[in-house]
């Protein structure tokens, strides 16, 4: 195979990059307001709504070896995974604006339904997306460094869009978009009614249709300025079976998995109840405040995030990727520990603080270990003598799948054991308020401490990949010279 082995070009690395706005705005920009608009706006209850959540992505995550198997054994002249994102990242654009569209004087059971069928169709679509969108990048280059620094440019569209998706709450209650909207989404938003105080459920339809226009440009990027290896489609095809019992059978790959899921569920179970405790202690209750203070914070992300993927890189090159897992884990902790004190009604604005520490611990967990997962797949060409990037982008997405399938359904009944009502202005006591807050600090402490362990026993390192590559570019050399004669 001819893959490219030193550094990519500039063009190329921001526009595989660009997919990142993408996949993080489908992946968060239903999760970033469900609660606000499904259950605070409409009042649905919060289990039943984190149930409805689980069932699509749970779903998805099933049929992901399915489409990275598709993806891997995929012949055109376009590649094997540019026509599929953007086939993927058309509908996802269109499902994205349709779900905000509910009536609210349709029972709890219309609503539920209406939010489950599209969601269905909606996470199996960004399933298709995001492996072949993630398989692409790891192709791209077989240059051990240079695979960071490629995540480095998808970790920065990842970041760009989190102002964007902080500031989706405060644009839903905007008058611009709601009681003094132009002609046009005023059209889109339907007539709300007077006085009516959940104007939210209206605003957010008109904000999804820009916000639609808006990531399917960016999800072009890498399907017309990226250009994937024709020679990697000369493999034999794979069959479905024997690709799953393969990767499944890579110790090193079930190692990494256990890494993944632990640190997803901290962040993601705790990263729900932001919200709720930033409302109902910081800001006491203030819908119009919390909204400010989340758009301010995405301002604040992407400004750490633009400092930490330069750092990032810098700290992978001096210690390993291995080393730079523990030391982004650590951030974390320190992040979500510094919430106790910092989550304070006298000083709302502290609250952004805990936030800027947790970017750096992400970027640096999150770069290293995709980068990791390149690394695995050269360990399983060496293995297999086959590239199977699409099949282990798709155990990937099973794995972000089941952690976050699992959060939604288990979100709701945290709340319940912690005293929140849906539809409830404020907590009824002061104990639901601490119980919030213990358990956003909890969480991730107990789940991280697992993770420590797995992270002890992962074996990859610089050293070991630097011999792997060289064995596989003399398995390279010897097959090109043997098809010269």
């Amino acid at each position: 195979m001819n893959r490219k082995k030193g550094k990519l070009p500039l063009g190329t690395k921001m526009a595989w990059g660009a997919g990142g706005f993408f996949e993080q705005m489908i992946a968060n920009g239903i999760n970033v307001v469900v609660m606000q608009i499904f259950n605070i706006g409409y009042g649905i209850d919060a289990r039943m709504l984190g149930f409805v959540q689980f069932i699509p992505r749970i779903l998805d995550a099933f049929s992901d070896p399915f489409l990275g198997n598709l993806t891997d054994n995929t012949r055109s002249r376009w590649g094997r995974r540019r026509p599929w994102i953007l086939l993927s990242s058309t509908v996802c654009s269109i499902l994205y604006v349709l779900v905000w569209f509910c009536n609210p004087e349709w029972r709890p059971s219309g609503i539920l339904w209406w939010f489950t069928i599209i969601s269905i169709l909606y996470y199996q679509f960004f399933g298709l997306f995001s492996i072949a969108y993630n398989a692409l990048g790891f192709e791209l280059t077989t240059d051990y460094n240079e695979r960071t620094n490629l995540q480095g440019y998808r970790m920065l569209f990842l970041n760009v869009a989190v102002p964007l998706l902080n500031a989706v709450y405060l644009l839903s209650r905007h008058p611009f978009f709601t009681t003094d909207a132009p002609k046009f989404f005023a059209w889109v938003t339907g007539k709300i009614p007077e006085g009516f105080e959940a104007v939210e459920i209206y605003g957010i339809r008109s904000v999804a249709l820009v916000l639609g226009v808006i990531m399917l440009i960016f999800a072009l990027m890498p399907v017309f300025f990226t250009r994937e290896d024709p020679d990697a489609q000369d493999q034999d095809k794979i069959h479905l079976w024997t690709a799953v019992k393969t990767t499944a059978k890579n110790r090193i790959f079930r190692i990494y998995v256990g890494i993944m899921i632990l640190a997803l569920f901290a962040i993601a179970l705790s990263g729900p109840l932001i919200f709720y405790v930033q409302l109902y202690h910081v800001c006491e209750g203030s819908k119009d405040m919390v909204a400010k203070i989340s758009m301010v914070g995405g301002v604040t992300i992407l400004a750490c995030t633009i400092v930490a993927i330069p750092l990032t890189t810098l700290v992978n090159r001096w210690i390993g990727k291995n080393k730079a897992l523990w030391v982004g884990m650590f951030i974390q902790l320190a992040s979500c520990l510094s919430a106790w004190f910092l989550f304070t009604p006298t000083n709302p604005w502290l609250s952004l603080i805990p936030g800027m520490i947790l970017v750096f611990g992400m970027v640096i967990y999150q770069m290293g270990a995709n980068t990791i997962l390149a690394d695995i797949c050269d360990v399983d060409e060496l293995d297999t003598g086959l590239r199977r990037e699409g099949m282990y982008a798709a155990a990937l997405g099973f794995v972000n799948k089941v952690a976050f399938s699992s959060v939604n359904l288990i979100i709701g009944f945290v709340l319940f054991f912690c005293g929140f009502k849906a539809g409830a202005d404020i907590p009824a006591s002061p104990e639901t308020i601490f119980k919030l807050r213990v358990a956003y600090i909890l969480i991730p402490v107990v789940l991280f401490s697992v993770v420590a362990i797995f992270l002890k026993r992962f074996p990859l390192t610089h050293e070991m990949m630097s011999d792997i590559r060289r064995q596989l570019d003399e398995r390279h050399t010897k097959s090109t010279t043997t098809d010269n004669y």
